[in-house]
């Protein structure tokens, strides 16, 4: 998994990050009880909102925010919910790169970020 702890990772990314001019939510659904790469995602998600004042991450468990997890449609965890005002292209990307394509989720009511 890309660590973003290394002064290299964050120099690659910080100049993607730089692009975005409106706040950006990484809304994660988690259950680190049940779910083995909950808290690696969980610690990625962090660093990666670390390095621009425009993320805001918000944690949320599947189970006990079970009705807030319904209307993002997730149900299955680790997933990872985009929110913003604007396409941000390719720095989304990028960006969904790290968050891992495979739990990165963009919801419909949100602009989809491309």
């Amino acid at each position: 998994m890309a660590q973003l702890t290394s002064e290299k990772t964050k120099q690659q990314i910080r100049p993607f990050l730089e692009q975005i001019t409106t706040p950006v939510k990484l809304v994660f659904f988690t259950q680190e009880h049940a779910c083995g790469s909950c808290r690696e995602q969980h610690e990625l998600l962090e660093s990666l909102a670390a390095l621009s004042d425009k993320l805001r991450l918000e944690v949320y468990d599947l189970v006990a925010d079970a009705e807030l997890a319904r209307r993002y449609g997730i149900d299955k965890v680790p997933a990872t919910v985009v929110v913003g005002e604007k396409d941000y292209g390719k720095a989304a990307l990028t960006a969904q790169h790290y968050l891992s394509s495979s739990s990165a989720y963009f919801h419909p009511e949100t602009q989809r970020i491309r």
